[in-house]
C-alpha cells in the first residue's frame, strides 16, 4: 500500500468522530461497586445528625438509668440494651443513608455482546439502582453487500427500565428479515451500536464487527466525547470494504478489541 492510500485512510478515520463536549463527564465502569459515586461528607453528616448525637444521648442516660440500680448484675443488663440500641440503630442508619445515597447517582448502562455468529445486545446497570426509558440502537452496514452506504434494517430496542438483577436483553440486533437476503453467511458485518437513557450520567457507544455465521466478531467501546457520524461511516463504507483491516486498524487498535463470546 504506497503513501497516498495510507494518508486517505488517515483522513477517514478522523472522520468517524465528532467531538461531543457534553458527553465527556462520565461515571461508568464495566462493573458496579456499591459504594461508586458516594457523597461521602454528606453521609457523614447524615450520620452524625441522625444517629450517632441522638444515640449518644440514649446511651448516656441508659448509663445513668442504670447507676440507679443497686445490683451490679442489673446494671451490666441495662448497660448492654442500651449499647445494643446504640450499635443496631447506627446500622440501620447507615443502611438508610447507603441507600438513599445510590439511588440518588444518575445512572449509568453499558452494553455486552454474545453470540458471534449472529450478535445480541445485552444492556447492563453500572451505577445508580435503575435506569429508565433506556434505548440501544444498532446501525449496522454489510460491507459485502453494499447499497450506496444504506445501512442494514436492524433491531432497535427501548426498555421501560432496567435493574442490576433485571438488565435489557439480550436482543440479536440483525433484524430475521435481512438474513439471506441481503445477508449471507461469511458476509462482513461492521457498525456501531449506542445506548442511552432518560437521565443516564453518559452517552456510550461502540464499534461493532463480525463475520455471520463465523466465530471472529469483536467488539470496542468508544472514547467518551466522542461520538460516530452515521453518514461520514456510510460514506466511508466502500473504502472499509476494499481494506477493511487496515482501516478498522487505525480505528480500534487491537488492543482495545474484545472478542464477542457465547453465552
Amino acid at each position: 500500500m504506497g503513501p497516498s492510500s495510507v494518508h486517505q485512510h488517515n483522513n477517514s478515520v478522523r472522520l468517524f468522530f465528532a467531538h461531543k463536549s457534553y458527553y465527556t463527564l462520565s461515571l461508568g465502569r464495566t462493573t458496579m461497586r456499591w459504594f461508586d459515586g458516594f457523597d461521602w461528607w454528606n453521609i457523614v453528616l447524615n450520620m452524625g445528625a441522625l444517629a450517632l448525637v441522638p444515640l449518644l444521648f440514649s446511651l448516656y442516660g441508659g448509663k445513668l438509668a442504670a447507676e440507679g440500680f443497686k445490683n451490679r448484675d442489673r446494671q451490666k443488663q441495662i448497660k448492654r440494651n442500651f449499647w445494643a440500641l446504640f450499635i443496631v440503630g447506627m446500622l440501620v442508619t447507615a443502611a438508610q443513608q447507603f441507600k438513599a445515597a445510590r439511588d440518588s447517582i444518575p445512572p449509568d448502562v453499558k452494553l455486552t455482546f454474545f453470540t458471534p455468529k449472529n450478535p445480541a445486545t445485552l444492556a447492563s446497570l453500572v451505577k445508580s439502582s435503575v435506569a429508565k426509558t433506556v434505548d440501544v440502537d444498532p446501525i449496522l452496514w454489510d460491507l459485502d453487500a453494499l447499497n450506496d452506504g444504506q445501512g442494514l434494517p436492524t433491531r432497535k430496542a427501548t426498555y421501560d427500565y432496567i435493574k442490576e438483577s433485571q438488565p435489557g436483553g439480550p436482543m440479536q440486533m440483525l433484524l430475521q428479515d435481512v438474513i439471506g437476503n441481503p445477508v449471507k453467511p461469511g458476509h462482513r458485518i461492521f457498525g456501531f451500536v449506542s445506548v442511552s437513557c432518560t437521565d443516564c450520567s453518559a452517552f456510550h457507544a461502540y464499534w461493532v464487527y463480525f463475520t455471520f455465521g463465523e466465530q471472529n466478531g469483536w467488539y470496542a467501546e468508544i472514547p467518551q466525547g466522542r461520538a460516530p457520524q452515521t453518514k461520514l461511516v456510510a460514506d466511508a463504507m466502500p473504502e472499509i470494504r476494499d481494506h477493511t483491516e487496515a482501516v478498522l486498524a487505525q480505528v480500534v487498535p487491537l488492543s482495545e478489541r474484545k472478542p464477542i463470546p457465547e453465552p
